[in-house]
């Protein structure tokens, strides 16, 4: 699963070509490191616009009469996300997002892209209505099968979405429900790399000094 990813730097934002970019909005929002149950920023489109909107990381669904839920939702299956009760709703609406990061960490290994400092994960978010007044805003994070690299730690991984299919998943570009379902798959092993160290800055564009040879 994935509960702990790392932001990526403020300068790495650009790339995501928001309609509106205000460097102090990511200053002020992207601390570090983000886990379940903190407000974080993600992307989505609104009204043909991509935006940048701190959300709640967990999803409550709209049908939900309480923001406290039994159950974890802070990641979600693939497999099912069109037909599970807790995602079914936002998926048929559109409501489809990206996380933006530097990277994940799983069983303290951070794993990371080799060519670049932004990874977009792929996300589904709701709006849920507080009967006493107020809207609270939330996501998840999609999660696949592993490919060669994130699998000899953990059984599954985060989507990564690709930078030529952002504007498909966030739904400015038109795609069918299969096409969308087809973006659900492993990110390739050869374009990551990991570092054994939870503490220890990745190092880009190095692969003769890759740590996959370190760990494993």
């Amino acid at each position: 699963m994935c509960g702990r990813v790392r932001d990526p730097n403020v300068e790495e934002v650009s790339e995501i070509k928001l309609k509106q970019l205000r460097g102090r909005f990511w200053r002020e929002t992207l601390g570090g490191e983000r886990t379940p149950g903190k407000l974080a920023p993600v992307i989505l489109c609104e009204k043909g616009e991509r935006i940048a909107e701190e959300m709640r990381w967990g999803l409550i669904p709209a049908w939900s009469e309480s923001d406290l839920l039994d159950y974890s939702t802070y990641n979600a299956r693939c497999e099912r996300i069109s037909e599970t009760a807790t995602y079914r709703g936002a998926w048929r609406k559109g409501r489809r997002c990206l996380i933006p990061a530097e990277g994940f960490y799983e069983r303290r290994h951070f794993f990371f892209l080799r060519e670049t400092r932004l990874m977009m994960l792929a996300g589904l978010w709701d709006e849920w209505k507080n009967p006493i007044g107020g809207v609270l805003r939330s996501y998840t994070i999609i999660t696949t099968k592993p490919n060669e690299l994130v699998g000899r730690v953990h059984d599954r991984m985060p989507v990564i979405i690709g930078r030529a299919d952002w504007a498909k998943w966030l739904g400015e570009e038109p795609a069918s429900e299969d096409q969308l379902k087809a973006l659900l798959r492993p990110y390739p092993a050869d374009l990551m790399d990991v570092s054994p160290s939870i503490g220890a800055k990745p190092k880009q564009g190095t692969p003769k000094e890759s740590s996959q040879l370190q760990l494993f």
